[in-house]
Formats: C-alpha cells, sequence, structure tokens
C-alpha cells in the first residue's frame, strides 16, 4: 500500500481568505529522473464539509509500477481563487513486498556461527565466547558489468539497494556512505517477529557507463549480540545471534525489465572479514582501531577489490585463541 500526505501553506503574496482554503488537490507520480507519468489522479475537488483529506491512497495505475522501482511524486492544489500551486518533486520507492521479492539470503561470519552459545542456561542472556566475535565484521560484495548487461538501446531506469543487518549495519556504496540516519540502523523492533530493512537509491552510481561498483556493509552489535550486560538493563528475552546482513540491489531497466544483482547468500562472492570495529556497545559507545581503518582504507571501492575470498584482516585478533 502507498498512501500520499502532505502539508500546505499559504503562496507568498496570497490573501488570507483565499489561502484559507483548498478547493482542489491533484498527484502525480512519475519514474525517477523526469521520466514517464505512472499515476495520475487528475484534479479531484474538495468536499466543503469534509475539507482537504489527511491521507490519499494509491488509485488506479499502481499496477503500473515495479517492486523496486525509484519514482517522484508531487502534489497540486488550488486555493480558493482558482490559483494553483506546486509542490517540488519528492522521491519514494516501493521496496520488496512479499518473501519472494527478496532474493538475498543472511549471511555471516562463518566463524560466529560456532562462536555463538544457544545450549548454556543463560544462553539468552549472554555468551561467554562473545568476545570471539570481535573485531566486528565487514561485507562487501562486487557488481560487475557483466551482472549489468543491457539490450541494445536500453537503459537503466532505476536501481534500488534494499539492505538490512542485525545488530546494526552502515552501507556504503564504491566508498560513498549511504546511511544517514544514525548509528541504529535498523530501527529497534522485537526481532522474533519484524525486522526492518531501509532503501538507498544508487542510480547515480550506476549511471557512469560500465565499471565495477562495489557494496560495503559495515555491522554494529545494535540488541542483537551485545555486550554482555547485568542489572537493571539485562535482556532476557531478547532473541539473540551473531551478526549478520542481507542485501540486494533492484534494477529497473527503461524497458520495464527488472534485474536482482549483488545479492547475499547462494553463489554470490561476498567476501567478510574482521574490520576496525573492536566493540559497538548501546551503553559505552564504539571502539575503534585506528590503525586497521588506515590499512584497510579504500575497502569498499573497486580500487581496493581484491578476488581474495577474505578481506586482509589488518592484523592478529587479539581474541582469537
Amino acid at each position: 500500500e502507498v498512501t500520499f500526505r502532505w502539508a500546505h501553506k499559504a503562496r507568498a503574496g496570497s490573501m488570507h481568505e483565499d489561502s484559507s482554503k483548498i478547493t482542489a488537490y491533484r498527484i502525480i507520480v512519475r519514474k525517477s529522473g523526469k521520466g514517464g507519468v505512472v499515476w495520475d489522479s487528475k484534479e479531484i475537488n474538495v468536499d466543503e464539509k469534509e475539507g482537504v483529506p489527511d491521507s490519499v491512497d494509491w488509485g488506479e495505475g499502481k499496477s503500473t509500477a515495479q517492486v523496486g522501482q525509484v519514482l517522484e511524486w508531487q502534489v497540486q492544489v488550488w486555493d480558493a481563487k482558482g490559483k494553483a500551486s506546486s509542490s517540488t518533486w519528492t522521491k519514494f520507492a516501493l521496496g520488496p513486498e512479499g518473501e519472494s521479492d527478496w532474493k538475498g539470503g543472511w549471511i555471516v561470519h562463518p566463524s560466529d556461527m560456532n562462536t555463538f552459545d544457544r545450549k548454556g542456561k543463560d544462553s539468552l542472556d549472554e555468551c561467554g565466547l562473545w568476545k570471539q566475535r570481535r573485531p566486528l565484521p565487514l561485507f562487501r560484495a562486487q557488481i560487475t558489468p557483466s551482472d549489468l548487461s543491457l539490450d541494445e538501446g536500453d537503459e537503466i531506469s532505476s536501481a534500488l539497494l534494499v539492505m538490512s543487518g542485525l545488530g546494526s549495519f552502515r552501507a556504503s556504496f564504491d566508498g560513498v556512505p549511504l546511511t544517514t540516519s544514525g548509528p541504529i540502523d535498523p530501527p529497534f523492533t522485537d526481532y522474533s517477529k519484524r525486522v526492518s530493512h531501509r532503501g538507498f537509491d544508487v542510480t547515480p552510481f550506476l549511471s557512469g557507463g560500465e565499471k565495477s561498483h562495489v557494496i560495503g556493509v559495515t555491522l554494529g552489535s545494535g540488541w542483537w549480540d551485545h555486550r554482555p550486560v547485568s542489572g537493571m538493563a539485562k535482556p532476557k528475552l531478547l532473541p539473540r545471534g551473531p551478526a549478520t546482513v542481507i542485501a540486494q540491489v533492484m534494477i529497473t531497466y527503461s524497458s520495464g525489465k527488472t534485474r536482482v544483482v549483488g545479492q547475499t547468500g547462494g553463489d554470490n562472492m561476498w567476501q567478510v572479514s574482521r574490520g576496525h570495529i573492536r566493540e559497538s556497545d548501546l551503553f559505552t559507545g564504539e571502539m575503534v582501531d585506528l590503525s586497521v581503518l588506515h590499512e584497510m582504507d579504500g575497502w569498499d571501492t573497486s580500487t581496493g577489490w581484491s578476488d581474495n575470498t577474505a578481506l586482509t584482516s589488518g592484523g592478529a585478533d587479539p581474541y582469537k585463541e
């Protein structure tokens, strides 16, 4: 379901009696980048008694949009004098609607599965092998020109990177940070019932000709694999597990064809390594090894790419026994 909401204000120079009343509105949805119109509500008169609706659902025409497509929308309103005003174009995307839309699978650092204690009586509270899963892992994958091969005359209309990571994640594309919502992403939920994902418009990265691209993921602990704690903040009943990530890039072409590339799991060559974050704790903050950070500079770019099955770990792991 897609629902549109907006707030309007008086147009500069308008009279109060004119701007205090909206007589009609119109919603237009188009493909991102000044593409063709996907849906046009046409001008809809506002009922004088009911006033402007709080929200408007996407009506007829939604079926012409693709899951994974990046779109833009605009609202137009008419005041009491019949003068129209238009908003700027605002970008949004149609993310995966169901499990069948996810081609990627959850992946973890191989050794982390073996160091997670599920058997102890306090396994819901803390894990005695917690330190062996530190430093936290980094993940990356390469998208090659062959992954993006086009039919003659076709071009990429939009590309949407969808991702989630437990406990928390930061995404990058070709070394450019994408995550802007703070250190705790995705938002905290009851992981046994629901995990949130986030979408990033990576169309500009893929519009620069035939070259390779790199997806990078830096993981944190969040509420998923945090430092064992005691006292009042003892989250015994929260589900736990090793740091894990799921991702894919959903591409829509100008011809209407779609493709998923760079998905986690399966035969896709995602690489993993211990990174520069020694700890990422909700209560005591983040501990970063700056020497490792410097040594791994460019790890999430095509110039820093290596076909090794693992990234350089940046030195010996002091927690490894």
